[in-house]
């Protein structure tokens, strides 16, 4: 039962940082989307404003302070993400952008978390619905946790130089 009280794991000012940094430079959504699902924020406004920034980068519209209030007001999601002064605080909140690879891969680890917990939970919960069979729940269980690895590796990446050392090293040893 402690376990149903608890909060799950987020970093709502990592997931701020990230909003705003890419408020002040949103050329910055290209890479932020490779760490980043929509499902890695844990507020849903949050969730939205990065969702709505997405579709306008896709779209090729500019992305500043007042077209994304003038799109989430458009949508009649503004006042659910807490307002213009909410989008003006977050754009205010981060001196650069330059960080935000980092802030992003706090907010994706803390979401793949979630993504554990959530998959343990539905796992735990199968098996005790009656008729439930062990080896077809292994099978369900291994699915759900072998596609969260999947997505953690697909995050983990390497400079090219990292890669290149690697490369002449192993080269080396031969």
């Amino acid at each position: 039962m402690e376990l149903l009280n608890r909060i799950p794991p987020h970093n709502l000012e990592a997931e701020q940082a990230v909003l705003g940094a890419l408020l002040i430079a949103p050329e910055s959504l290209a890479t932020v989307a490779e760490i980043l699902r929509p499902e890695d924020f844990y507020g849903e406004g949050h969730r939205a404003i990065y969702l709505t920034l997405k579709e306008m980068a896709e779209a090729g519209r500019p992305i500043d302070l007042l077209t994304v209030t003038e799109e989430l007001q458009g949508k009649g999601l503004l006042e659910q993400v807490g307002g213009a002064t909410y989008l003006a605080t977050l754009a205010g909140a981060v001196p650069t952008a330059v960080h935000v690879e980092y802030y992003a891969g706090i907010v994706a680890e803390k979401g793949l978390l979630r993504s554990i917990i959530e998959a343990c939970t539905r796992i735990a919960s199968q098996g005790y619905e009656e008729g439930a069979e062990s080896e077809s729940l292994l099978d369900e269980a291994e699915r759900m946790l072998l596609s969260l690895g999947e997505r953690r590796q697909s995050r983990s990446y390497r400079s090219i130089r990292e890669l290149l050392v690697e490369t002449l090293e192993k080269i080396e040893q031969l």
